[in-house]
């Protein structure tokens, strides 16, 4: 193709093509692709324009091409150099060359997109003609959504008596709920599905299938309606569903069977390792599936599998053949390298055109080494019979020893009465000479009993054996008996005896004595007698505990003491019984940890004996002395010994007082108030908090004692004394110095402000009137001297002094009055410090 219309060939999306006498000579680049598709290595140019077209439609085309020049755009159906099928609407026109020669030019087009309309509707046609011959699947057409067509297929599965019951509708009316949202965007959506899609029909009379449909759409009466085939599958379903029930099921027993269990396909790989296996085994059925069974049983492929495994030699063929079904031994390998005894049974099933191999295994090391222990054990129960037979010359032996070497006497009789055997402990205590052997003695002579119904009772025997002896008489075979027995020179002892029926193979053949001489328990018995004595009729409470502490027994003088019965004491623990205080356990506990004698006074409650006292309970003082002992069987008891010691304290407790507190206002006196007074003082300079010291003397008390009595006066020292007490704090001391002169210690205060605060409530106090003996009233004032430390003073006695020399000079001024230590100008500025602060 040359100049002009070559250029033209060459843009024209057309196919352009010369022939001469039907040969192609000559085609343009969209030609050639449109002719060789995909193949695009293909010559195309000297074949046959013929061969491109489909059989069909070559009849129709002479080989000089005249009905293509003939006809204008004649359709027909060509097949490309791939095979692909199109179709194209060929023309040609004749024309002479300049040389000479006819030559056709041919041009087609591609009607591809006319073709894919009419397949639509020649598909559409079949689709419709297939509803019309197969009837069973529902077919029906919608316009706008709403059914116009139904084939009596659907309407069996709509369970509609005729068409009219369901033309009109909308086809979502019969769509189960779950599947409405698939058609909230129309039936379009559906349309563009590539596959069929899963539905679930409801009929008129409730009946739900499942099914699987497929929408088309295509134009009718120039509109979009569209035609929907539906396949009733709930049967196919339910089978589905049946077989994969039974498959888990299978799939279940095999997972949790107690045997091992795999199966290995026709390429020799383990398909499937059930739970039982992968324990067996110690793999996980992901680390052995898909490899060869070799790996946990040795030479598997080589020994067990199947004969018609391709790669399987005839020398295992028949080897694999004979252990088919049958179980077998062998030996597998762990997932930790250790090889263990199994049984395998191997059987094949087919499945499809293959055959799979079914491999049961049970891991049978225990039964392995429980053969082994039998086998053991018979070995060892031999050598057990070769030792017992032995032992038994041994024992006999050894029995022989053990009577002669026995503390307690042991006699053998027989059923005569005769002895037939006595140990050197029965004849040494019996007496028996070594010149007079006791073997064939009668038991009368050797056993004598004396009685305690007289002094010079005859001697009568202890066991007559006339006869078999009877069991639980005369001590046979009954607990034992307690007798006096006379030795045979004639002399007496107390003795323990019993004896027991001598058998044979269920008969009696004798009997055995035991006797044992008691002469010292019965020594120790007395003496544990007068121990009782002394324990019950003591003065002193005892009491013994336990290693935990708690009371296992009580002498009669500790319930005395205490008030608390014995029965009730016993089984408390001392600490609630006793020693309540925490501190004094405690210490107790200490002490004993490294000395074994603790001893102290101890306050303690116990019931009160009178009904009459409001409080149930009084306090007693006991000395108290604990000793830890060592029992017999190595465990620590407590002895406590308890001596009331109430009154004693009581006195002590009183001569205290009485050193240390006035006896007429129950103040601390002089003494105690001087010890107080240093520590206070010794506190202040310590800490630095000032200390007040006041010093009171009761002015116009002479008169009043004077005049009134003695009990006026001491009636009206009770009474300053309590109201003392209300003006100073818990922290203060309020003393009796002697007579009618007090003082008041007051720690920690801030400045002297604070003790002149103090001074005048014990002025206004005091100046209150007394009510006094007989309903006499009296008055009286106070004068107050003030000291405070380390103002003025950082030594007792100076600070004692100035307080007292600061009361004096409150007497001075007229009493009823205070005073604090200073020069005088210093007094001045704090007395009228004060008083503008009263006006």
């Amino acid at each position: 193709m040359e100049g002009l219309s070559g250029v033209i060939a060459e843009l024209t999306g057309d196919l352009i093509c010369l022939c001469e006498r039907g040969v192609i000579v000559d085609v343009n680049p969209v030609g050639r692709r449109m002719l060789a598709g995909r193949d695009s290595g293909v010559g195309i140019v000297g074949q046959s324009l013929r061969s491109f077209i489909k059989a069909d439609y070559r009849d129709i085309i002479d080989s000089n091409l005249d009905v293509l020049v003939e006809e204008r755009g004649l359709p027909l159906m060509l097949v490309r150099a791939d095979g692909e099928l199109f179709e194209a609407t060929l023309s040609a026109r004749r024309m002479t060359r300049e040389g000479g020669g006819d030559v056709v030019v041919v041009h087609g087009r591609d009607l591809k997109d006319k073709v894919r309309a009419v397949n639509t509707l020649v598909a559409n046609h079949k689709r419709f003609l297939k509803v019309v011959e197969q009837a069973y699947d529902l077919t029906c057409l919608l316009k706008d959504g709403r059914i116009t067509f139904m084939n009596p297929a659907g309407l069996k599965l709509l369970e509609a008596e005729g068409a009219q019951s369901v033309i009109g509708h909308p086809l979502t009316d019969f769509m189960h709920e779950d599947y409405a949202p698939l058609f909230e965007g129309g039936l379009d959506d559906l349309v563009e599905e590539a596959g069929m899609v899963p539905l679930k029909i409801v009929g008129l009379q409730g009946r739900r299938a499942d099914v699987e449909a497929r929408v088309t759409r295509f134009r009718a009466d120039g509109a979009d309606a569209h035609m929907v085939e539906a396949r009733d599958i709930t049967a196919r379903k339910k089978a589905a569903e049946g077989v994969r029930d039974r498959e888990q099921r299978l799939a279940g027993i095999l997972g949790y069977v107690g045997d091992g269990i795999f199966t290995a396909g026709a390429d020799g790989r383990i398909q499937s390792f059930n739970m039982a296996a992968e324990s067996i085994f110690g793999y996980r059925a992901a680390e052995v599936v898909g490899r060869s069974p070799d790996r946990v049983i040795p030479d598997f492929t080589g020994r067990y599998l199947s004969p018609d495994l391709p790669a399987a030699p005839a020398r295992r063929n028949k080897e694999a053949g004979a252990t088919l079904g049958r179980e077998v031994e062998t030996s597998g390998r762990h997932a930790d390298g250790r090889t263990f005894p199994l049984t395998l049974t191997l059987t094949r099933l087919p499945q499809g055109k293959e055959m799979i191999h079914i491999c049961i295994v049970r891991d049978i090391s225990e039964r392995k080494r429980a053969e082994e222990r039998e086998r053991r054990y018979t070995q060892q129960l031999e050598n057990r019979v070769r030792e017992r037979t032995d032992d038994l010359r041994r024992m006999s032996r050894r029995s022989e020893l053990i009577l002669e070497a026995a503390g307690d006497g042991i006699i053998g009789l027989d059923l005569s009465g005769k002895v037939t055997f006595i140990n050197p402990a029965a004849e040494r205590i019996l007496g028996v000479a070594a010149d007079r052997p006791a073997i064939g003695l009668d038991g009368a002579q050797v056993f004598r009993r004396v009685h305690t119904d007289g002094a010079q009772s005859p001697v009568a025997p202890l066991m007559p054996f006339p006869v078999a002896p009877t069991r639980g008489e005369n001590g046979v075979g009954g607990p034992p008996l307690e007798v006096t027995l006379a030795r045979l020179d004639g002399s007496s002892f107390p003795a323990e005896f019993a004896s027991t029926p001598l058998e044979e193979n269920g008969q009696v053949v004798g009997t055995v004595a035991i006797l044992r001489d008691i002469t010292d328990r019965r020594v120790a018995q007395a003496r544990l007698s007068v121990a009782y004595t002394v324990f019950d009729n003591v003065g002193e409470g005892i009491a013994v505990c336990d290693d935990r502490w708690r009371v296992t027994m009580v002498n009669p003088a500790f319930s005395t003491i205490t008030g608390i019965p014995g029965e009730e004491a016993v089984g408390q623990g001392l600490r609630d019984l006793l020693v309540k205080d925490r501190s004094v356990f405690n210490d107790m506990i200490e002490t004993l940890a490294w000395n074994n004698r603790w001893e102290r006074d101890v306050w303690c409650d116990r019931p009160r004996q009178s009904c009459s006292e409001k409080e149930e309970t009084e306090e007693f003082a006991v000395r108290l002395v604990v000793t830890e002992i060592q029992a017999a069987d190595g465990t620590g008891i407590h002895a406590l010994i308890l001596s009331d010691v109430t009154q004693r304290k009581r006195d002590e407790e009183r001569i205290r007082f009485q050193a240390n507190y006035d006896t007429l206002t129950s103040l601390p006196n002089r003494s105690l108030f001087m010890d107080r007074l240093r520590s206070s003082v010794a506190l202040a300079l310590r800490s630095g908090c000032p200390m007040g010291l006041l010093i009171v003397d009761l002015d116009g008390f002479k008169g009043i004692n004077d005049s009134l009595g003695h009990d006026a006066g001491d009636a009206l020292l009770v009474e300053a004394a309590g109201r003392l007490r209300e003006c100073a704090r818990d922290s203060d001391t309020v003393a009796r110095l002697g007579g009618d002169e007090f003082t008041l210690l007051l720690n920690g205060i801030k400045d002297q402000g604070d003790a002149i605060h103090v001074a005048e409530r014990v002025i206004a106090s005091l100046a209150q009137p007394f009510e006094l003996t007989n309903g006499e009233r009296g008055r009286i004032s106070a004068s107050v001297g003030i000291a405070l430390v380390p103002t003025h003073g950082m030594d007792v006695d100076v600070v004692l002094n100035r307080a007292d020399k600061a009361m004096y000079r409150a007497k001075q001024a007229g009493k009823n009055a205070w005073r604090i230590h200073a020069s005088g100008a210093a007094e001045e500025r704090v007395l009228r410090v004060l008083s503008r602060e009263e006006h």
